[in-house]
């Protein structure tokens, strides 16, 4: 049920004072003879300047020649000095990526840790911020002020939301891709979308808008194809709506927000039936397992409810920050719980007591989950990576480094066909190998963060921050 969003206010920088190349990547520009060209890599609007670079003179001799090389004391150059010896400028709400030393360094680390028990991949860590305490652990990431949720400051105002739009509108993607193509796209919800659950043969949706809307999903019958259509716009909430579930019978939907309250709707005639608070921040996800609802929550808890009872049984605590994502393994009953304290929590369904902590299960806020059979765990987190766990033997089977381009915000196994789809924050939905996590192909079509994917009767169907729902069909 979390959320992701995409920043793209970076500077637009003048074709008149192109800058060098100065990434590793980059050096290759510079060719074996030494020459370096300034003003091609930039398109080639600029003249080049050919200058030579004797490696055995100082680099202060090397800049000289440089500047010498434009005769007259060009302005280009004295603007591509400046811009060197400029250090970078931090914008406000922008967190600059870690570096490449810093990469490479926790992909060893996790790379060390993975086939260890999970008991002793608790207690290994190369980051020494851990070894200082809570305190500087968290100094960043636990920090509510930046994180009022997943995408507070990325998505939409609600002061700028669009008039709602009360009807479905289709359209078809061109190209097949990865044996899945876009066949239905909805339009209607005036925010960002967050969460996906079918019950009884009806598609909710979960906006920032602060509502949650009905749609019914197609059915195939004489070769055409029925119209989606919106049945049905469900509005209660005051804030936005992040997560949805839906009871083991289908009678039930969930819906949980911003404003820390957990409604409870009936499907069939999509009445309001009570609204469920102890929350003291912004619930994230939902999760449904016979008849105990889970729900998790920005205050770093994971709360129980009896469905029959519609009572809260137990509050499970023992994260140090908000709790992303949920998630239930059958054999035993077993709750995950991922958190932005970079830990994976196991909790026994039938004690309602912790098994496990995993304390370095990723780099950066745990954000989604996938259950694969009865004892395997896979999840994605901020820290683009996915990691596929095999609970029974208490062990990390396999990490796939840089999944994404940006955050992994959704994972489903569609154990049918033995794939895994993931949804990122780059806009893309990447389709696995669901044993052994071979890149398969990309879908797109989404111009904002996946938010959720959810596998319904051979489709998968996701929502984005873009405002729309999208149907895949293979």
């Amino acid at each position: 049920g979390g959320s992701c969003g995409d920043d793209s206010s970076a500077p637009v920088r003048s074709s008149s004072a192109p800058r060098l190349p100065t990434r590793p990547s980059d050096q290759a520009a510079h060719g074996k003879s030494g020459q370096l060209l300034i003003g091609q890599p930039l398109g080639g609007q600029v003249p080049a300047v050919s200058v030579t670079l004797d490696p055995s003179r100082p680099a202060s001799s090397a800049r000289r020649s440089s500047e010498a090389a434009a005769a007259g004391g060009s302005e280009l150059d004295r603007q591509l000095g400046a811009d060197r010896e400029r250090p970078p400028e931090r914008q406000p709400g922008v967190e600059l990526q870690p570096s490449a030393e810093r990469q490479l360094g926790a992909e060893q680390h996790v790379r060390a840790v993975e086939d260890l028990p999970l008991g002793e991949a608790c207690a290994t860590s190369t980051d020494p911020s851990k070894a200082s305490g809570r305190e500087s652990v968290f100094s960043r990431l636990a920090a509510a002020s930046s994180y009022t949720g997943v995408a507070a400051q990325l998505c939409t105002p609600r002061a700028a939301l669009e008039p709602c739009v009360s009807h479905a509108v289709l359209t078809t993607a061109p190209a097949e891709r990865c044996g899945y193509s876009s066949v239905h796209t909805l339009r209607g919800h005036s925010g960002a979308v967050f969460a996906l659950a079918v019950a009884k043969g009806v598609l909710f949706s979960a906006s920032q808008d602060h509502s949650v809307r009905a749609w019914s999903l197609p059915s195939e019958r004489q070769g055409f194809v029925d119209e989606l259509r919106q049945l049905k716009t469900l509005s209660a909430h005051a804030g936005f709506v992040r997560a949805l579930a839906v009871s083991g019978g289908g009678a039930l939907l969930f819906s949980g927000s911003q404003d820390r309250s957990v409604r409870v709707w009936d499907t069939h005639s999509h009445a309001q039936l009570c609204s469920l608070s102890g929350h003291k921040q912004d619930i994230h996800t939902l999760c449904v397992h016979n008849e105990l609802l889970f729900s998790a929550s920005e205050d770093s808890s994971v709360r129980v409810w009896n469905i029959a009872s519609l009572k809260c049984v137990r509050s499970l605590c023992g994260h140090a920050a908000g709790v992303f994502a949920l998630a239930v393994c059958s054999d035993p009953p077993t709750l995950a719980s991922g958190s932005r304290d970079h830990t994976i929590r196991l909790w026994d369904i039938a004690t309602l007591d912790c098994r496990r902590t995993i304390s370095s299960a990723h780099l950066d806020c745990v954000s989604c989950f996938a259950a694969v059979g009865t004892q395997r765990l896979i999840s994605g987190s901020r820290d683009r990576s996915i990691k596929y766990w095999n609970l029974a033997q208490g062990s990390l089977a396999h990490t796939q480094f840089n999944a994404h381009e940006d955050w992994v915000c959704a994972l489903v196994a569609i154990e049918p066909t033995e794939l895994l789809a993931s949804g990122g924050r780059d806009g893309k939905i990447k389709l696995w190998g669901l044993f052994n996590m071979e890149p398969l192909g990309t879908l797109e079509g989404h111009t904002n963060a996946v938010n959720t994917l959810l596998y319904h009767d051979g489709d998968i169907i996701s929502c984005s921050n873009d405002r729309t729902i999208r149907l895949w069909h293979q």
